[in-house]
């Protein structure tokens, strides 16, 4: 086997490396922009929450002071 052989063989073995890793992190990535969108939603969820029922709070109060 060429010397030139043995270093492609060498940047072929490198190559396949890095796709395998860049591959391993594109698969981490669409996780973690999953889960990332899911907080999302989550935070807006109990946001909408909180406000519905800070509502609700600030409706008994007024009918509490109206009928007092």
């Amino acid at each position: 086997m060429s010397k030139n052989q043995k270093r492609i063989d060498q940047l072929k073995c490198e190559m396949q490396v890095a796709i395998d890793e860049f591959n391993k992190i594109q698969e981490k990535i669409k996780e973690l922009v999953v889960a990332r969108d899911a907080f999302k939603i989550k935070a807006f969820s109990c946001d909408e929450r909180i406000k519905e029922l800070q509502g609700i709070e600030e409706v008994e109060t007024t009918k509490t002071e109206v009928v007092t």
